[in-house]
């Protein structure tokens, strides 16, 4: 993210803010609500630190250096009978002592508001989604191989009641994808959306819905092909005392000119509290996605993707002002693609001590003549934190992925490890030290690299604590503890 990139990033949170999460039944999907709303929040950090790397632009044989950073972050909760507010984004700058690359500000927004003007009847939502990705996904995450991606998407929800335990959902969105002017392809877009969905409550506690729904993409460059997808799907969701399900199960198509591609669409996840001290969550998925839709999924946490356990995952957690060397994995191209993809999360937690190990697979089938980019991803990680002391914690993360191109591309193996100890010595305040190495090989020269780090930091926190429920079926959480 360039100088600017701070301002826009705040204007964003701003206007999001006033037009008040993505509706239950918003987007191209019906649903029935379920679920318990987290308690209100609203926490604020700044932190400052320095990072000594001795591999500054993560090449062979790169120069050393020292990074100054500093910044803040936000976490904004509110759930009223009229608005609902979500709001989570981090904005720091990054200075190389020794110029190895210029001051470079990078930030993440994640916000999702809805306003009710007649309650559960009519809404108007307003979602945006913020970070970076690489220009180039082989090449090291440096700020000159950094692109700005935001996803914007808003539109109107209305749920009509049929009889007295069936409604009628209906939805609209218009979005905007903007992935920077440095991208090396023009990906840009605008996307119209509408959804139908007629929702059948079975209890309190299950429903079952039948939906529809169409949307039109158009890329912003002059001559660049438009596509068309619909969907139609059946969905079951319940919840029980310790489990939530929910599936979707019906066919999509992709049209773009004179070709079409029909597939089975597939959307699942269970959530299951084993014990009071563990849990376990499974996903599994197919269905299509774009460049935009891939960076929003990999942010939120929809699903598995490079990014969504890498990003921000610089010694000590973004929110304490570490440098995050893997952001958001997404190849910038026109070409649709057909998501495969499954996790398994399995989470224990006592008084002290925490340990969540997730694995999990992604398939990409880019559409109409796109295979070169054909790929498969894996990706697993271990953290077991453990609470010393009332005022000292520590944590161990271990990750490795593995990107294992199906056309033209190389493959790349990617393993990462982090100790990091945080000291609080005020309840506001806390001190973190932490240790970080990325080992990267690849089937071609030039891409593979060591890095070790040390990072020193400060961070000073307010507000009210969060208290939004956590486990796997949550946000993906970093070191720092701040949803990714």
């Amino acid at each position: 993210m360039g100088r600017d990139g701070g301002t826009r990033l705040a204007r964003r949170a701003a206007w999001v803010a006033l037009c008040g999460t993505l509706a239950a039944a918003s987007g191209a999907r019906a649903d029935i609500g379920l679920g318990d709303v987290p308690l209100p929040r609203s926490n604020w950090t700044l932190f400052t630190g320095a990072t000594r790397t001795d591999n500054a632009t993560l090449s062979q044989g790169g120069p050393s250096d020292t990074i100054a950073t500093a910044g803040g972050s936000l976490d904004f909760f509110r759930d009223t009978d009229r608005l609902h507010a979500d709001i989570n984004g981090v904005l720091s700058t990054d200075k190389y002592l020794d110029n190895s690359f210029p001051t470079y500000v990078r930030g993440r927004l994640i916000a999702n508001t809805a306003y009710q003007f007649i309650e559960e009847r009519l809404s108007w939502t307003a979602t945006d989604t913020y970070g970076q990705v690489n220009a180039d996904p082989l090449a090291p995450a440096v700020p000159t191989n950094l692109v700005n991606a935001n996803v914007f998407a808003t539109g109107p929800d209305a749920r009509i009641p049929l009889a007295a335990a069936t409604d009628l959902a209906l939805g609209a969105r218009y979005s905007q994808t903007d992935f920077g002017r440095n991208a090396t392809v023009e990906v840009n877009d605008r996307r119209y959306s509408g959804n139908v969905g007629v929702i059948h409550r079975l209890s309190a506690a299950t429903a079952v819905s039948i939906n529809a729904s169409a949307s039109r993409t158009d890329y912003r460059t002059e001559g660049s092909p438009s596509y068309d997808e619909t969907e139609a799907f059946l969905r079951l969701q319940f919840r029980r005392a310790r489990t939530d399900f929910t599936l979707d199960a019906g066919a999509a198509e992709l049209k773009e000119r004179d070709s079409t591609v029909h597939d089975p669409l597939l959307r699942a996840t269970l959530l299951r509290q084993m014990t009071p001290s563990s849990s376990v969550y499974l996903e599994v998925g197919s269905e299509f996605q774009d460049a935009g839709l891939a960076f929003q999924s990999a942010l939120t946490g929809k699903e598995l993707n490079g990014g969504q356990l890498y990003y921000g995952n610089g010694p000590g957690g973004v929110n304490n002002g570490a440098i995050g060397t893997l952001p958001a994995d997404v190849i910038l191209t026109q070409n649709a693609l057909r998501a495969d993809y499954a996790r398994i999360s399995l989470d224990y937690t006592r008084q002290r001590t925490g340990f969540d190990v997730t694995a999990g697979e992604r398939r990409e089938r880019y559409q109409f003549g796109g295979a070169d980019f054909d790929r498969n991803i894996f990706l697993a990680t271990a953290l077991i934190t453990r609470q010393f002391r009332p005022t000292l914690d520590g944590h161990i993360l271990v990750t490795y992925m593995r990107r294992s191109p199906e056309g033209a591309q190389p493959a790349d193996r990617t393993k990462q490890g982090e100790a990091a100890l945080e000291w609080k010595p005020g309840s506001m305040l806390t001190v973190t030290l932490a240790y970080q190495r990325d080992d990267r090989s690849a089937d071609v020269g030039g891409f593979a690299y060591v890095d070790n780090r040390v990072f020193l930091g400060l961070t000073f926190r307010g507000g009210a604590q969060p208290q939004a429920p956590g486990g796997p079926g949550a946000a993906p959480v970093g070191p720092g503890g701040q949803a990714q």
